[in-house]
This record gives structure tokens, C-alpha cells and sequence, in this order.
């Protein structure tokens, strides 16, 4: 699995605008209303690949959650997150357990709260700054520890929302 998601503490409609002020764009053009299952399905050309940079997008409680469905975002350092986040709260989080990859960026009020990043075929590029509440038990370590903080979110993952695909070429 190679899960990978953001979420920022507005509500959708205003986190889908600053998105498209952030990637300068007009704006997310082409919504799609779907399902987590065919959002995939949708952001593929008939022959399997990827028509372009894909999110599913949807509101949950008061975040708006952006799935990176083709790992765009994963390659995002800490000061391109900050000024999409500006004074909000951000969550990123993703992880590959084919490669053992596992990335946790948390920005609160401008500032980064925390940062972890395990990659073990670049351990050069491991950043671990901060610390979480939740890590006096359970501190990050390895790409493990940030899977489970994935699939613990419940944030994380709904059954209808909207897909955007920033369509390649």
C-alpha cells in the first residue's frame, strides 16, 4: 500500500480555492463527484495510467482531506507546505510499504510541529524534528510507526467526495 494524504482545518470550499491559489491554478476545474473506489477508476486512461496529478477530495468534520491518489504531494518539502497551510492546521502523512517509506509533516499557526521523514534506501534525506502528544507512547521511528498513524486517522478516508485531475501535457 502506498497511502498519501493532506488535510488543512477549513472548510472545503475555502481549502479547495487556497489549493488552486497554491498550485497556481484558476481553479479545480473538471470536480468529479465519486467514491473512493472509482476515483482511481476515474483518474486512469482506459489502457491503466494515470491521466495526470489525481486528489479525492471531501469534508470531514471541520478538515478538508486531499488523497494524493498519484503521490504527487510526497515530494513536497516543509516550506512548500507552510505557505499553503499559512495559519492553519496541516496534516500531511503518507507512507509505500513496498519501499518502506513513511513521511509526517504537522504545521500549526505557521509553524512545523513536527517533521519525520524514513526513507531507507536515502537515509541521508531522514529528517525527525518535533514531537506529537501522541508520541510519549508511541514515538515515530521507522516508516511503520507513520502507516499506523495513517491508518489510525480517522480523518482519513470517506465514501463519496470529488476528484480533480490535473490532467498531464
Amino acid at each position: 500500500m502506498n497511502p498519501s494524504y493532506f488535510r488543512l482545518r477549513l472548510p472545503l470550499s475555502e481549502a479547495k480555492r487556497r489549493l488552486a491559489d497554491w498550485l497556481g491554478v484558476a481553479d479545480l476545474r473538471g470536480l468529479v463527484a465519486t467514491d473512493g473506489v472509482n476515483a482511481v477508476r476515474l483518474a486512469c486512461t482506459p489502457g491503466g495510467s494515470w491521466r495526470g496529478g489525481a486528489l479525492f477530495m471531501y469534508q470531514k468534520e471541520d478538515w478538508s482531506v486531499f488523497e494524493d491518489l498519484t503521490g504527487g504531494f510526497s515530494s513536497r518539502s516543509v516550506s512548500e507546505w507552510l505557505p499553503f497551510a499559512k495559519t492553519d492546521e496541516l496534516v500531511f502523512a503518507g507512507y509505500n510499504d513496498a519501499i518502506g517509506w513513511g513521511e509526517l509533516v504537522v504545521i500549526a499557526d505557521g509553524k512545523v510541529l513536527r517533521q519525520f521523514s524514513y526513507d531507507p534506501s536515502n537515509p541521508e534525506t531522514n529528517v525527525d524534528t518535533g514531537l506529537l502528544p501522541a508520541e510519549s507512547s508511541t514515538p515515530l521511528k521507522t516508516w511503520i510507526e507513520v502507516a499506523s498513524f495513517v491508518d489510525d486517522d480517522h480523518l482519513y478516508g470517506a465514501e463519496t467526495g470529488w476528484l480533480w485531475v490535473r490532467e498531464s501535457g
